[in-house]
């Protein structure tokens, strides 16, 4: 895609330079017309030598067509449009807006925002961290069928991380936690539920999990703090999503909590530039959004 964002550019530029050109920004000067063919014509035979193939062509257009390209469009539109009778103010504002949204859509941004948080527990192999007493899962990756029945999601890593170790005889007893916010959720089963049913259906007898409740990691912190006495001297091990592992391993100590981390749905990766596209995509959108909620934590100690 490297070539297709030069591609793209060139031909932006061109366009903003053509529009200059013409004049349709009103009254400018002979040398800066002159400069703006310069420009354009150094700008059009960019967009020509690195003319797409077919096939980027379509992927393009593909990120082009889906909600986050639209919008995206439309504010390149909006500002090519407010040349005309727009404020210099108003065009900075509006240009500000495009570089924000095209940041925080664009997969190498949100890569690197995500790998910032994930990079302490990068080397810790889950599967390589000994034997535990117990191992927690917070709340999370799990959700409901259109018939009722438990499934796993976006982080359901998390789930299938704890079954794997417990299969493997890496621990005796899983506890899990999480429950639903009826203001927010219309699931009536609560999500320690939801993963005790996927664990049962797997084969771990009942007697070996235990449920926690709690609205968000906090709550779900104070009640894992009640249990204190009993991990007393014992190897306990915290199962959640790397990138969310630095704020529960904070919450707890903040309750005297000392849990062995064990990292898991690993959402960064290396970067190919070449393939990143310069139209936001809802994908970077959502992955930048949940990176940035846990700074955002991080900056009220929640």
């Amino acid at each position: 895609m490297l070539p297709a964002n030069v591609w793209m550019l060139s031909l932006l530029a061109s366009l903003w330079c053509l529009q200059s050109l013409l004049g349709l920004t009103g009254s400018i000067s002979l040398w800066r017309r002159i400069l703006a063919f310069v420009f354009l014509c150094v700008f059009v035979s960019l967009a020509v030598y690195y003319w797409p193939t077919v096939i980027t062509m379509e992927k393009l257009a593909t990120h082009a067509a889906l909600p986050c390209g639209l919008l995206w469009l439309l504010m390149v539109l909006t500002l090519f449009v407010s040349r005309r009778k727009a404020s210099r103010k108003t065009q900075f504002g509006l240009l500000c807006m495009l570089m924000i949204f095209t940041a925080m859509g664009n997969f190498g941004v949100s890569n690197a925002v995500q790998f910032s948080l994930e990079i302490p527990y990068a080397d810790i192999d889950p599967l390589e961290q000994g034997e535990f007493d117990t191992v927690i899962v917070l709340g999370g990756g799990v959700g409901p069928t259109p018939t009722g029945q438990s499934q796993l999601e976006h982080s359901g890593d998390r789930v299938m991380m704890a079954a794997r170790l417990y299969l493997q005889g890496k621990t005796k007893r899983l506890v899990t936690t999480g429950q639903n916010i009826p203001e927010l959720s219309i699931d009536s089963v609560h999500l320690c539920e939801r993963t005790s049913q996927i664990w049962q259906d797997l084969g771990i007898p009942p007697e070996d999990i235990t449920q926690v409740l709690g609205r968000n990691t906090a709550e779900e912190m104070e009640e894992l703090a009640k249990l204190i006495d009993e991990w007393r001297s014992k190897r306990v091990g915290i199962i959640t999503s790397a990138w969310h592992m630095e704020r529960t391993i904070r919450l707890a100590r903040s309750h005297g909590l000392e849990f062995v981390p064990i990292p898991t749905n690993f959402m960064a990766h290396t970067p190919d530039w070449k393939s990143v596209s310069i139209i936001p995509h809802h994908v970077a959108v959502y992955d930048f959004s949940t990176a940035f909620r846990e700074y955002l934590a991080r900056l009220v100690r929640r």
